[in-house]
């Protein structure tokens, strides 16, 4: 039996990288409005539009989420 394809299974890792930073996002669940508080660099300023909304219009309950880890893949 003649061999058609060799596969070659090599090793990757995926790191983030520092110096690219994170971004962070809030959004409120109330009534599917989808009011959110944009990317931003610095989760206090995420945390911050949150606790601005909830003041501003008694919702409670909000998403938080890290919308972007940039990475990169390295070969073993």
């Amino acid at each position: 039996m003649a061999v058609r394809s060799l596969y070659r299974y090599v090793r990757h890792r995926i790191r983030h990288i520092p110096s690219e930073g994170v971004q962070y996002l809030g959004i409120c669940t109330r009534d599917g409005r989808g009011q959110d508080s944009d990317p931003q660099r610095e989760e206090t300023a995420a945390q911050d539009w949150m606790l601005k909304h909830a003041g501003m219009t008694g919702h409670q309950f909000f998403l938080r989420m890290v919308v972007t880890d940039y990475a990169q893949v390295f070969r073993d």
